[in-house]
Parts: C-alpha cells; structure tokens; sequence
C-alpha cells in the first residue's frame, strides 16, 4: 500500500546540477532526515535503486529510480529498508498503478464472495431447472385433459365450467401450475401472491458492515415459498437488483444501471451511501375475450423505486424521494423498456406470465366459475415434499472505486498522499408488488396506471411490499369483452413453439417474411437476451398489433442509440479519457493524474493537444495497415458491439464490429501535434514574471506516451532535453528551450505546452519577484551570442538553466 508523503524540510531548493560533493550531501541529508509519510514501491519493479551518473559536463546526477531522468524536486517513498527519491510525476504512476493492482484483487475477491453466494443460496435463474409442470403439461394433475405445447383457458358460458384448449396467439397462453397456485391464494387468502426481500433490521445501516448486512424472504401466504411460483418471485426481484446494480450487463441497448448513473453524475455530494428499494409493480391489466371464450390476459407491468433512510424502527421509506435519485431514473428507464425487457430475459418474461396467471385467477374466482377440485389440490401437491426455502440471504453489494492523484508543479496536492479516492457502496431492497385491486374487470379495456409515489413513510409493521405483490383486487374483471386486436405477425401457433420458432428466425427461405425475421433478431438480440436458453418451453411473443408495434419503437430507439455511438465515435470530439454519455461508463479510466496549474488547463487530456486531420485516402489501405498492429483501445458495448483504435506512427484508424459481423474501418485521422501550427502569441516587454519551472524530458518525448517507459538494467539513460517555462503575472507562458539547430527558441504561450508538461517531468520550480519579460528577452540575447550553432544534452541543460536562474534570480 502505497503511502506517499512531503520532502523532508528543507529540501525543496536542491539543485541536482550542483557539484559532486553538494550532491552527495544531498542524498545523504535525504537518508538522514525521516520522512512525515512514505510511499511504498514493495512489489513494483524498479530499474535499480539508487543511480549517481555523470552528465556529458562531467557533473554528477542524481537518477531516478523509475524513469532514469534527472530527479531534483522530488518526493518520497519506501523500498523496502530504504528511502529513495522520485519525480512527482513518477509517485503519480506508481501510486495509481498499486491502488489498480489492489482494485483488481479487490474485484477478484468479491467476485468469488458472489459466486458462491449464488450457488450456497440458490440465486440465479435458469427456466429449464425452474420450470414448472404446468409448462409442458407432461404431467398434468387428475380430472384434467392431457395437452401438449401451449394451453388456454375457455370458460364455457351457462355452465360456467373451465375448460382447456390451444388457442392461436402466445398472449392467450396461461401456466396453469401458476394458474393453480393464484387460484388458491386468492380463495384462502382473499388477495394475489406477495414476496419481499427486505433488510435485516437488526443488522441494517448505511454504515454498517456488508458482510453482517442480510436479507430475509418474505412470501405471502408462507408456503408459498416452496411452490414454482414463489421461485418466480424471488429470482425475478433479485435479477432487478442485480441489474438495477450493474451486476450484469443491461437488457437495452444504452440503459445504465443506478450505480453508472450514481458515477456519471458525480453524485457522491447528493447521494452519497443511499440505499433504497425497488420492486415489480402491475400498473394496468386488462381482460379480452378471443376466440371460442378462450380468456387472454393482458398486464402492463413496470419498476418503482423510493430511498429508504434509518428509523426509529428500523429501515423506512424517505419522506421524499428525488425524481433524479438514481433508482427513481432506473425503474422509469426500465419500466419504459418493460415490454422489451419482457421478452429478452427469461425471469422477467416468467413473472409476467405469473401476473397473467394471477389475473386468470382472480377473474375466475370473482366471476364463480366452475372449478374442479383437482385445480384447489393442485397448489398443495405442488409444495408437497418440498424443503423450507432459504430465508435468509446476503444483502448484494457494488462498489466501484475511482482514484485521482494532483499534481502542482510535480508535487502531490491535498490529502498526505495526494490521492483523491472514493468507493461507493449501495444498498438495493425491494421485490414485487402485482396489485390489481384498483382494476376493474367489469370492462375489457380497463388501464389504471399507478403514478410514481415519491412522498411516503411506512412504518416497519406495515409489511409494506418491497418486492413482489401481486395483488389484483382494485380491479373488477365481471366481464370481459371480445378482442378486437388486429395480428401483426405470422409467428402464431404450436408450430412457433420452442426449437421451432429459433429454426424458423434463423432460416432465410423458413415460414417467416424476411421482416417479420429482422424484426424478431432485434427482439431476442444474442447478446442481450438468454430467451434461447428456454429451450423447448420458450413461447414467442404474442402477435397482437399493439405490442408489435411497441416492441418496433423500442427497437428503433436501440437503433438510434447505436447511431449516435458511431457518429460520436468516428468524430474527432471522441476521447479515450472521456468517452461521454453515450457509452459505458465503465469505459471511462477508474484512476487519473490531475496536473493542476496547468496552462490552460486544471485537467491534462494528452488527447486534446492533437489536432487530427480527416484521411479518406487511407481507408484503402487502412485494412491492409491493421494486420500488424494491435488496438490501442479496445472496448465493447452491451451489445457486443467492439469499438477499437489503432495508433500507426501519425495515423490514427477508429474501427468498429457488430457481434456478428467483420471488423470495420470507420474513420482515419492523420495527428498532427499543435507545435508544428507555430502558434504564437505577443507578450508585453513590461510584464512581470511570476513563475519559473525547468523540465526535463527525454530526446523526442514530445510524441511519446504519456505514462513513464521501463529501462533496462545496466543501459544508459536516455538522452535528455531540457527546457524553461516562465509564467506572467498575467497568466501568459514563455517556453525557452535549445533547438536541435542550435537555435535558442522563445515561444509565447505555445499550444503543445500542455502536452510537453504532462510528458515531462519537473525538476525544480521557483516563484520570481522583479524580472520581466523584457529582461528574459535581452537575457536569451546574450545566451545565443556565447553558444555555437549545434545542440548537445550539456548545452541544453546550460540554456535551459540559465533561463531559470535569471528568472530566479531577483
């Protein structure tokens, strides 16, 4: 663990260009002096320790250790029983490079943690290990006709007998171990299925330690919990969370978890350490009568969210929710999404049909239809057997972490390290509340949609839904009415059931239009959903025109998004280091060295310094030029879409791929650096110095990376550059430097100097009281009068320090 600390006193003025003696005091002051705090560099390799060379002038300099430059203005850190000296720039590096070695040990650690939560607690869904009996109807239960594939229910009018059949639209399809399970739960209970996950109030506190923070099953009625049904329940609201955390990759193309949106914003200030809870919500239901009286219930379902703050019994809702609260914009994002969502994920599309069941349930009931006795038996014989389920389990966690290191003029700034760090931890509970009481099933088209409640408290004994309540009773279902929805697809039928429908989308000369199989590729797109896992008990997606249509706007505003993602890509405003909005915010890096102070800028972006020139005469070659280079950015969306750059001497190539397709190129760009545009700016004679830095660079670094370069044991250093930065009063900067023609340069307020102080390292810096530009001026006069026409290191360092002594000086 690195911990870095200030110089020793008195150390701040060392002159590294000093005589040999000087020097060695120097090193041996800094051994002798015990440092405040110290950076430890256990485990990082270093070229070799301590290194005393001697310049081309013959004069001794001291090295340091990580880039093999000169080292003057330096901090402090630990290896092993020593203290060794080190650029400013240099610690930044090594500082982010150990906080990114313990993230990832971090991440492996909780990884591990999680998955053998899953396995020990049962978490995690997959339809062909859940499914229940009712499904296939292998196994149906005495008094009832064998069926095979989908199943409908027709309630005989008169006798009001219930009676199984095949209808024709997957929408009219009902599970009817689920429809077994609602029907007696709404006769013994009076009311539809209820689940809740919620805290351990014993354990709960936003400050609290995760791993003593639970979570406890609450099923409605209790035995519930050992039915198929409750396992809906459970692994649906759990996968919410998951989701709503980031704990798997997002269903919609551009959707962002809670915890990315919590990152994006910056809003650890505003939401710092929340925990909050969300569940499943039915918002309208509808009943339709089709063919032969065959029932075909339709649900409107979506996500709501409240914060929940400490009590004085326990964890309770905030008593106002703001709709920008992370949670608040992810179930609206999700609810928007729902239908789609629906029919991508296996245990949403599963908790949707046992909404469908529970709505069947509650119409039969209320409307005293006919029901044998093996449908009231069925619940019992389903949990007949059956082991408790597991009550308790481990409130789920994210944490991301983000580390910046400042920098002014090469020293840390802030805190003792310099180190800007923040990990934050969220807390999800909550589950699924199906209430249909408000609807009423007296008419067919009834929608009553639930508004977002952002301002309540409900106390611990209110057993509040914070997960899954089915409950149907506000709305009235006497008496459906005919549907009159019109087909928008051809996907109808047993021969769309399982296998079938996946051999039918993926066969070009199959029964389906070629529109019909664009538009059913988008739906189950491969790398956002896993219905294909469902194997022979997938249903396809009902045909009704409504719903088509829906899930083609949703379709179409993922094609949008991927739009905007090209064109913002292959744009010269695309960075590496900041991606922006449209893309992951994982993308972004987790850690950064803010180099404060810097002309123009508090934020060094070596990306902005390059001006890049569009190269349509390349995208020929372009292919041709990749095989021999790899990326130098490489990411991928939640759609499997692969954004790549290549960097190839001066050309910059930006490709991309789908999933499924061949690598693209999308853009060539030629970088040219903004020194070569020879920008300059006048400066008054009269204006004041106010600061003077000296820099020290290796030969051609102005092109080089950004992060500091290994060296060889027992090579030489590499050859060197020197240059000065002065600093006015008025906020102007003057480079001074010695040209590769021997030439002294004077270059006012240069556009690649942002670039060149962040490749560079510090050596000293100096505030400057009484010397004027004017006086540099005539001062850089008199140095081209004494120096020949040629460049060598020595002469380099000379021009470069003179110009910082001068301005020093006074």
């Amino acid at each position: 663990m690195l911990q870095p600390g200030p110089l020793p006193a008195g150390q701040a003025e060392r002159n590294f260009l000093a005589p040999a003696g000087a020097n060695a005091a120097v090193l041996g002051n800094c051994r002798s002096q015990p440092a405040q705090t110290k950076a430890s560099l256990d485990g990082v390799a270093l070229n070799q320790g301590r290194e005393v060379v001697h310049d081309s002038d013959g004069e001794e300099v001291f090295l340091c250790p990580v880039c093999r430059l000169p080292v003057d203005n330096c901090e402090q850190v630990q290896h092993g029983n020593e203290v060794i000296l080190v650029h400013g720039e240099c610690k930044a590096q090594l500082i982010l490079t150990a906080a990114k070695k313990e993230e990832e040990a971090h991440a492996r650690k909780d990884r591990a943690k999680k998955k053998a939560h899953r396995e020990k607690y049962g978490i995690g869904w997959t339809l062909q290990r859940s499914a229940p009996s009712g499904r296939t109807l292998a196994s149906l239960p005495l008094g009832l006709p064998a069926l095979e594939g989908m199943c409908g229910v027709a309630l005989q009018r008169g006798s009001g007998s219930v009676q199984l059949v095949h209808p024709s639209d997957p929408s009219a399809c009902v599970n009817l171990e689920y429809l077994a399970i609602a029907i007696q739960v709404r006769r013994s209970e009076g009311r539809e299925p209820l689940f809740s996950l919620d805290p351990d109030y014993g354990a709960m506190g936003g400050s609290g330690d995760r791993d003593s923070c639970w979570q406890r099953k609450r099923f409605e009625p209790e035995w519930l919990g050992r039915t198929s049904l409750g396992e809906v329940l459970f692994q649906a609201d759990y996968h919410l969370k998951e989701l709503s955390m980031g704990e798997h990759a997002q269903p919609i193309t551009g959707m962002k978890s809670c915890f990315d949106m919590f990152r994006e914003d910056g809003s650890t200030g505003h939401h710092g350490g929340w925990i909050a809870r969300e569940w499943f919500v039915v918002r309208g239901a509808e009943m339709c009568l089709s063919d032969g009286n065959v029932l075909s219930p339709r649900v409107h379902m979506g996500v709501e969210a409240r914060e929940l703050v400490d009590g004085p019994g326990g964890v309770e809702d905030a008593r106002l929710t703001s709709p920008d609260h992370p949670l608040v914009r992810y179930a609206e994002a999700f609810t928007h999404y729902f239908d789609l969502i629906a029919e991508r994920k296996s245990v949403v599309h599963e908790l949707r049909e046992v909404a469908k069941a529970c709505l069947v349930a509650k119409y039969l009931v209320e409307s005293d239809a006919h029901l044998e006795d093996c449908w009231l038996s069925w619940a019992n014989d389903a949990c007949a057997g059956k082991a408790e389920p597991c009550v308790e389990i481990p409130q789920l966690w994210n944490e991301r972490r983000y580390h910046q290191v400042r920098l002014l003029d090469g020293k840390m700034m802030d805190s003792p390290n310099g180190v800007v760090g923040d990990h934050d931890v969220c807390g999800v509970y909550g589950g699924v509340e199906m209430s249909l009481d408000r609807i009423e099933l007296a008419n067919l088209m009834v929608s009553a949609k639930k508004s977002l409640v952002v301002s309540a408290t409900i106390p611990t004994e209110a057993r509040a839904p914070q997960g899954v309540d089915l409950n149907l009773d506000k709305f009235c279902m006497s008496a459906p009415v005919a549907d009159a929805g019109q087909d928008a697809g051809t996907w109808r039928g047993l021969d769309f059931v399982g296998a079938s429908f996946w051999t039918a989308v993926d066969t070009d000369d199959g029964p389906l239009r070629k529109d019909e199989r664009q538009f059913l590729s988008g739906v189950f797109h491969p790398r956002l959903s896993d219905r294909r896992e469902d194997g022979d008990l997938f249903l396809p997606p009902s045909t009704d025109a409504a719903l088509v249509h829906r899930l083609r706007e949703l379709i179409g505003e993922e094609d949008a998004m991927r739009q905007r993602r090209l064109d913002h890509f292959r744009s010269t405003s695309f960075l590496t280091s900041d991606p922006g909005p449209l893309f992951p915010v994982s993308w972004a890096p987790s850690s950064e060295i803010s180099q404060q102070g810097q002309a123009g800028s508090s934020h060094v972006l070596v990306s902005r310094s390059k001006s890049l020139q569009p190269r349509p005469d390349y995208f020929a070659d372009a292919p041709r030029l990749l095989r021999s280079t790899d990326p130098s950015f490489d990411k991928s969306t939640e759609d499997g879409t692969r954004f790549r750059i290549y960097q190839i001497s001066s050309l910059e190539v930006r490709t991309t791929q789908d999933h499924d397709g061949e690598e693209s190129v999308c853009a060539v760009y030629s970088s040219i650096t903004a020194s070569s545009k020879g920008c300059q700016d006048s400066i008054a004679e009269t204006e004041r110095i106010s600061k003077a830095k000296l820099y020290v660079e290796r030969a051609g670094s102005s092109t080089a990376t950004a992060g500091h370069q290994e060296w060889a044991l027992g090579k030489p250093p590499p050859h060197k550059r020197f240059f000065t930065v002065l600093e006015t009063v008025c906020g102007h900067h003057v480079l001074i430097e010695l040209l590769d023609d021997g030439k002294i340069r004077w270059s006012a307020n240069p556009r690649d100097l942002e670039t060149r102080g962040s490749l560079a390292r510090v050596v000293r810096v100096s505030g400057c009281h009484g010397v004027t530009v004017g006086d540099m001026m005539e001062h850089r006069g008199k140095q081209a009068q004494l120096l020949g026409g040629f460049f060598s290191p020595s002469r380099s360092k000379r021009v470069a320090q003179g110009a910082y002594d001068r301005a020093s000086s006074a």
